[in-house]
């Protein structure tokens, strides 16, 4: 099965960036996979929540 990764350039705000930056570090992941970590929590937490 392909997972079909995709590039994507995204501007954010600085304070938003050392966070996620605070976050990764934390957590033992790169920036780019805390990303994708917590978008995949939240898509998870809303489709929990809608079938509900």
């Amino acid at each position: 099965m392909e997972i079909g990764i995709k590039i994507v350039n995204l501007r954010m705000p600085a304070e938003l960036k050392a966070w996620l930056e605070a976050e990764a570090t934390k957590n033992l992941r790169s920036l780019n996979n805390e990303v994708v970590f917590k978008l995949s929590e939240l898509k998870e937490k809303q489709t929990t929540d809608r079938a509900d």
